[in-house]
């Protein structure tokens, strides 16, 4: 567990850049909601702890929920290549299994 901690303190550090850039970019197309700019760091976090401890599967799960909360054609590819590694590992309905994973991220959530 301390390893994984470590791994998402140095992550996030060496996100820090990188997080301030995608916070400008997605302020500049109108989407600056806190909500999803704290959600798109906490996912980024989440994804690169995962990393670091080989949860393939939720590195994947991560990814989509943030690129969905992107909402523009780099957030489509996250989606699209997590869907894409997650049928090649026998998962029939990724959404379904990513809102298991991650619950307030899916679709279904969100409408009701």
């Amino acid at each position: 567990m301390a390893a994984l901690i470590r791994a998402g303190v140095l992550g996030a550090r060496a996100q820090n850049d990188l997080g301030q850039d995608l916070r400008r970019g997605v302020a500049e197309r109108g989407s600056s909601s806190p909500h999803t700019l704290l959600a798109i760091d906490a996912l980024r976090a989440a994804e690169q702890a995962a990393e670091a401890a080989s949860m393939r599967l939720f590195v994947h799960a991560c990814r989509r929920a943030r690129g969905r909360l992107l909402a523009d054609a780099h957030g489509r590819a996250l989606v699209d290549a997590a869907d894409a590694w997650m049928v090649e590992q026998g998962v029939r309905a990724p959404e379904r299994l990513a809102a298991v994973l991650l619950p307030g991220f899916s679709r279904q959530d969100r409408n009701g």
